[in-house]
């Protein structure tokens, strides 16, 4: 039986870490380590590899009706990546494209079959 090597323990920790913060929007790093299990420096040191490869970042603080230092906010960098989708119908396609957290950054339509050269498309962003 195989174990896990410590790199890949680390990107299954970042994934998960990464999908928490997709499903519940933001959390801090007490949070993270409630959802996840994992330890304070475990949590840590995957917070500072996303932060770093530009994956997270700080979008707030939590913790303002107590006294003490407030938490770090984590949340997903919204535009580090992007996905897009397309609507093929007879006479016209669709394509909208999404931020990593799925919402839709643009959106473009245009006819299809003319025989005019002009497509009549439509773009918004």
């Amino acid at each position: 039986m195989r174990t896990a090597t410590p790199q890949m323990a680390r990107a299954i920790n970042d994934r998960l870490a990464l999908d928490l913060l997709l499903e519940h929007g933001t959390l801090t790093a007490p949070q993270l380590r409630a959802l996840t299990g994992l330890s304070r420096p475990t949590v840590s040191d995957l917070i500072e590899r996303l932060q770093t490869n530009g994956l997270i970042e700080v979008v707030g603080k939590s913790g303002d009706e107590r006294r003490g230092p407030n938490a770090r906010l984590y949340g997903i960098v919204a535009g580090r990546a992007h996905v897009a989708g397309a609507d093929i119908r007879r006479d016209t396609i669709t394509v909208t494209v999404a931020d990593i957290t799925g919402r839709p950054v643009g959106s473009a339509s245009r006819e299809i079959g003319t025989t005019d050269g002009d497509a009549g498309g439509t773009a918004d962003r």
